[in-house]
């Protein structure tokens, strides 16, 4: 796959889970980006539909990725 380019700081809520359009507007992306980047390098999705994103899957897949966490 293509190498992405994340940013280089995102601001996640403190909290266990957070909603895929908070989770988006934090990283500026769009939905058809972040399906992307599930499908092709595995950004974690929320587990059902209607459902979060665990915060902390999804601060270790970006810091993995060069992005600084800032918490809320």
């Amino acid at each position: 796959p293509r190498p992405i380019t994340v940013p280089t700081s995102a601001r996640l809520p403190a909290g266990r889970a957070v909603t895929p359009t908070e989770a988006y507007a934090s990283l500026g992306i769009t939905r058809m980006t972040a399906r992307r980047w599930r499908d092709r390098h595995g950004l974690p999705g929320a587990a059902r539909r209607g459902g979060g994103i665990d915060t902390q899957a999804l601060a270790a897949w970006l810091v993995a990725r060069g992005c600084r966490v800032i918490w809320m």
